[in-house]
């Protein structure tokens, strides 16, 4: 009876290791990875970039040299937003295919101030004291 326990047990956990087996390359096979490198109109990288969805989920950030690599759902339209401070924010937008690599060299474009004045005013308010 001993014995027949034990089998019944090793079964279990032969189906269950292929089971966790088979979702986990089903998983792996439903997303694509884009990557790629952050760059401004000089060609310089950009380092820290957000890279989030219109919706503000983030996916990830450009490492110091402006790389990145992000997973995305395969089959939908996948819209994501890269922005920096004091760059405008570029938005890519494509249907990638379960399993395949895409690569993305975003360009992100400067914002230039105008003149900035800042003015400044004291005022002290007097308390009397007793």
């Amino acid at each position: 009876m001993q014995k027949f326990a034990f089998l019944l047990n090793m079964f279990r956990s032969i189906i269950s290791a292929a089971l966790l087996l088979v979702c986990t390359t089903l998983q792996a096979q439903q997303t694509a990875t884009v990557y790629g490198k952050v760059i401004d109109t000089k060609g310089k990288s950009i380092p820290y970039v957000n890279i989030v969805t219109p919706e503000n989920t983030l996916f990830g950030t450009s490492d110091i040299d402006g790389n990145y690599s992000v997973t995305v759902p395969a089959g939908d339209t996948v819209v994501l937003k890269f922005s920096y401070v004091g760059y405008v924010a570029e938005y890519v937008k494509f249907i990638p295919e379960a399993g395949k690599r895409y690569v993305e060299i975003v360009t992100l474009e400067g914002v230039t101030l105008n003149t900035v004045e800042i003015t400044a005013k004291e005022s002290i308010d007097r308390v009397k004291l007793k």
